[in-house]
């Protein structure tokens, strides 16, 4: 009896934020294309979004297959597919009844309310495997702080509670139920090693940088070699796991194919060691620094390193995962410029479990001062969520002033949250405190009953069929999805053709890269990365590589990106500090047209460095 209480008293700890982080607005930075890949799915059974983004102005980008571009790991996409089915049929389910509020009777209200359940299960789910496996080596007070500061000092609740349409909380999940399942799950069945085999194949093709954990499993398949394990059982378990994980192989190349053709456009060409080079911004850099959005994090890295000598082996492991997953994710562009919008690198959840870890243990080393460091603990809480606020719910300042970049910059982020706090701590405190559901109070009741029985029904199962439950889900997913991609390019090349012909007057132009916005965006921001650090030898290395790369694939484009680049250098011989306003290449270009014209007549080119904030 004792026991059933403890589980409902757990649950209820786990429910009761609902009501405060629930979102119903299925938003995020990659929201339109995951959305778009969604409804393709559900209403054409195709990946060709297409119908979606149409346009009449310019000549719209196709692959050879005849589908958009899509260069997003849409795989992740297999969580938001149900909260769309759920939509349309609770949409339908409204229309049975009269008088209901307008949005009760449209889908995307609906979808959003789904995600927001979907994506608080996440949530909700890696704290608990999180805990679970943290109390295998610390306190109980050091777990529950060490999780409490990361949830409300770190990425994870951001994902949850703002940008729901998101692959990153899935993989945070993945990644704390494949701990939970190497701590808790019976090693001496094959299907332990099928299950890990799988849910690393899965988080692969949710988002491919998962793949790292496989190094988890290898640890664990060496434990078994030390402990003696016959070589047979050890290739047999081997055998499963790469099984496992090969369950989503096949949907992840048939995607490529699909869309194009081949084994498809990468990011490659946006890959550069002399990025990496300036990786370190990626931690510490005010735009989009790891540590100056989540600084409770510097913490998770000192508990690694404090006693290393006395550290568990299993993390070594896993600080080898995160130092692999941050050497990956410094070689791109996408913690820098404008293709970084991504604050609070929230690549970096797929290794949120290793963080909460680390940090349990500088709290468990440091108990003694526990309450001296505390208050640092509370200060930076708080200042994750100022400048979250800063940044995700009011992105743009009243004067219209936008961004941090370099180091140089972040007296000029300490005293914008100084100046503005007022009117950042209101959105703070409702995102923080204030339930969102005055107005669907009936949703919280209903999440509530659900998740409490299907709670009651798991719980009368011993652990290991709660593992076989979980394996066997995952696997009907990848047949399921393997079944769907089977037909998909058939139907997305019908869409197509259907577009063809109800739109005679539409353009389409052959490419196997989004390069309008993708590639010539992203360019622009490494030259103007680079003139802005002073070194414009790197910076003619990167509009040289993209230059050769234009003229081949889109040559179309090229001009547009030697006009940006040239009005790059214009502002730069002008003295301008800031370069470029991110996420603004066209207002770029059409400065640098007019800026021509009243240099021709000796007038003094528009300033407009008060669009950027130093």
């Amino acid at each position: 009896m004792k026991k059933i209480f403890r589980d409902r008293r757990f649950l209820l700890l786990l429910l009761f934020p609902f009501l405060f982080y629930h979102n119903n607005s299925p938003i995020g930075p990659d929201s339109a294309v995951y959305l778009n890949v969604s409804h393709s799915i559900v209403t054409t059974g195709s990946l060709n979004i297409l119908p979606q983004v149409l346009s009449d102005v310019r000549p719209n980008q196709i692959t050879p297959t005849n589908h958009t571009p899509i260069h997003q790991n849409i795989g992740g996409v297999i969580f938001i597919v149900p909260a769309t089915l759920l939509a349309i049929a609770s949409q339908k389910t409204a229309q049975l009844v009269s008088g209901l509020p307008e949005r009760f009777y449209e889908v995307p209200f609906y979808e959003g309310l789904w995600l927001g359940c979907i994506a608080y299960l996440f949530a909700a789910g890696s704290c608990f495997f999180i805990y679970r496996v943290a109390r295998c080596y610390h306190t109980k007070t050091a777990t529950v702080t060490a999780l409490l500061l990361s949830v409300f000092g770190g990425p994870l609740l951001v994902y949850a509670a703002v940008f729901t349409c998101q692959t990153n909380l899935p993989v945070a999940f993945l990644s704390s139920l494949l701990l939970y399942i190497y701590h808790f799950a019976d090693m001496k069945k094959s299907t332990s090693w099928l299950l890990m085999g799988a849910v690393l194949g899965l988080g692969t093709f949710v988002r491919s940088e998962f793949i790292v954990w496989g190094l988890l499993i290898v640890f664990a398949i060496v434990r078994e070699l030390q402990a003696g394990e016959d070589w047979r059982q050890v290739l047999k378990i081997t055998f499963m796991a790469l099984f496992g994980g090969l369950l989503f192989i096949a949907p992840s190349v048939m995607i490529r194919q699909i869309i194009f053709g081949s084994s498809g456009s990468t990011y490659l060409v946006q890959f550069d060691h002399t990025i990496f080079m300036k990786s370190y911004l990626m931690l510490f850099g005010p735009r989009n620094g790891l540590f100056i959005f989540w600084s409770i994090l510097i913490f998770s890295v000192f508990g690694y390193f404090l006693k290393i000598a006395k550290n568990p082996t299993l993390y070594h492991v896993l600080f080898i995962i995160l130092l692999i997953e941050t050497l990956l994710f410094g070689s791109t562009v996408f913690w820098s410029g404008d293709l970084g919008f991504s604050f609070g690198q929230r690549r970096f959840l797929v290794a949120f479990p290793c963080l909460v870890l680390f940090l349990a243990r500088f709290i468990e080393i440091c108990r003694k001062r526990y309450f001296w460091f505390l208050p640092v603990f509370i200060v930076s809480v708080i200042w994750a969520n100022l400048v979250y606020a800063a940044y995700g719910i009011r992105w743009y300042f009243p004067d219209g002033v936008t961004g941090f970049l370099y180091p140089i910059h972040l007296a000029g982020m300490f005293a914008v949250i100084e100046e503005c706090y007022p009117m950042l701590v209101q959105p703070v405190l409702e995102l923080l405190f204030i339930p969102k559901h005055t107005d669907i109070w009936w949703l919280f009741p209903l999440f509530s009953i659900v998740v409490t029985a299907i709670w009651l029904i798991f719980r009368r199962f011993e652990e290991q069929r709660r593992f076989t439950f979980c394996l066997v889900s995952i696997v009907i997913s990848a047949v399921v999805t393997t079944a769907f991609l089977s037909s998909a390019a058939k139907h997305g090349e019908q869409v197509f053709r259907n577009i063809v012909a109800n739109n005679p007057q539409v353009l389409f132009k052959v490419r196997n890269y989004e390069i309008d916005y993708e590639i010539v965006g992203s360019a622009v921001d490494m030259v103007s990365f680079f003139l802005e650090e002073g070194d414009p030898v790197t910076a003619q290395r990167h509009y040289d590589k993209i230059s050769l790369f234009l003229a081949k694939e889109g040559p179309d484009q090229a001009q547009n990106f030697k006009e940006m680049c040239d009005g790059l250098l214009l502002r730069k011989s002008m003295g301008w500090e800031r370069l470029v306003p991110e996420r603004n290449h066209a207002k770029l270009l059409n400065w640098y047209r007019v800026a021509k014209i009243d240099i021709k007549n000796n007038r003094t080119p528009l300033n407009v460095s008060e669009e950027y904030l130093y």
